[in-house]
């Protein structure tokens, strides 16, 4: 069937889009200094600003976007979303001052949302048995364009200028939007169910539905708990051992074996899941992440951070693929797309929350506090989504008709 060629293309074009969307990130700040920001204090400000407005619009735009591809297709919706990126990260290499290229990321954000519209087309055209290793598999590839995507840009950006590196990011995710075009089939029949209602139905979507309100708080705090330490780890490592060489290749180390770990765990665990339930793997990897969070807080060295990191990873890469199949056993198949529109309002949510959060934390409490609250959150959350019944309820296998019975009954049993 076509649902493993739509998986394969989708997963390249998310790893050309991702590495694409990342690969510019670690020098935002130097392009920021190169528009006329001088001061420090006003080039911190400005990144910030440039990050944290494209993810907000990310939040407030995807629930939107999702139901607008229950009523007009998930493969237009992903169309949409990678052309857009391509053509404002083109548009940026022509800025001529902040204030234009933070107008062009926050209208990015709006337009952006790609990787719900590829979940959605994957989730509504997978068999439910090979549900969780689409899903994990898929994830893959977003994951390895992240991991990848700062590696080529740091390369790209000794032998090019930042414009250059902006034009060369538009083409690549104008190259997964060819591959889309292209090669993803999408049989899409619009059901009258499928009207959303706007945002004050979204918002009583989740709070009718138990197992969807908890998966966006998995998802959230999935996120939230990848972003936390981006703003401390490299101070992080630098305490614990002050003298160490090439601190920033550690760092680069100590973020790849996270992302390397999750991509290998991601098939097997969504694999896993459509064997086991996905309800129970969500509970055992939630807790897992928690368990591994936390002694993070006590190491000595950066080699013992590593080893954590790593099993952290591991752990982290079954949680969203579990949570993704869970998603679409929670609402009928004609309101999917809205469904992961809102859960990747939760993703956008803990891209934005995370650093923030972290910033704080280690302000107020020292760099070893994050780990903990982190830790002890993801602990809690597993036992959250556990014991109220909701999503774990659900059997590990659901009949072929069963999606649309569960979406029905969205109180916990």
């Amino acid at each position: 069937m076509y649902w493993r060629r739509n998986l394969y293309v989708l997963w390249t074009a998310l790893f050309f889009g991702m590495m694409a969307t990342t690969l510019i990130m670690p020098f935002l700040p130097l392009y920021v200094e190169e528009l006329g920001v001088t001061d420090q204090d006003a080039v911190a400000l400005w990144s910030a600003l440039l990050f944290s407005g494209n993810f907000l619009m990310q939040a407030v735009f995807s629930p939107l976007w999702g139901s607008l591809a229950d009523r007009y297709g998930r493969k237009l919706m992903a169309l949409r979303s990678f052309l857009s990126v391509a053509v404002f990260n083109y548009l940026m290499s022509y800025t001529t001052s902040v204030w234009q290229l933070l107008l062009a990321r926050i209208l990015m954000g709006c337009l952006s949302g790609f990787i719900a519209a590829s979940v959605a087309i994957v989730a509504t055209g997978t068999p439910d048995e090979h549900l969780g290793y689409a899903l994990g598999l898929l994830q893959t590839g977003q994951v390895a364009g992240t991991v990848v995507g700062p590696l080529v840009g740091g390369f790209l950006g000794e032998v090019m200028s930042f414009r250059t590196l902006f034009r060369v990011t538009g083409g690549m995710v104008f190259l997964s939007f060819l591959l889309v075009l292209l090669l993803v089939k999408e049989t899409f029949v619009r059901s009258p169910q499928s009207s959303s209602g706007g945002l004050l139905a979204d918002m009583k979507l989740v709070g009718t539905n138990l197992g969807l309100l908890q998966m966006f708080v998995v998802l959230l705090l999935a996120q939230f708990s990848i972003q936390i330490v981006e703003p401390i780890l490299t101070v992080y490592v630098k305490s614990l051992q002050p003298d160490a060489e090439h601190l920033t290749l550690m760092v680069g180390i100590i973020f790849a074996a996270t992302g390397l770990a999750n991509v290998l765990a991601s098939p097997f665990l969504g694999r896993r899941g459509d064997s086991v339930g996905h309800g129970r793997l969500l509970f055992l990897t939630l807790l897992g992440a928690g368990i591994f969070y936390l002694p993070q807080a006590l190491v000595r060295s950066p080699w013992q951070l590593l080893l954590l990191r790593a099993l952290l990873g591991i752990f982290l890469g079954g949680i969203i693929p579990c949570a993704n199949a869970l998603t679409g056993t929670l609402v009928a198949p004609e309101l999917r797309g809205r469904a992961y529109g809102i859960t990747s309002s939760a993703v956008a949510l803990g891209n934005l929350v995370g650093p923030l959060a972290g910033g704080a934390l280690a302000s107020l409490f020292g760099l070893r506090s994050i780990f903990l609250v982190t830790g002890l959150l993801l602990v809690a959350d597993a036992f959250w989504v556990r014991h109220t019944g909701g999503a774990c309820s659900l059997p590990p296998k659901a009949a072929p008709g069963t999606r649309a019975e569960h979406a029905t009954s969205p109180t916990p049993r």
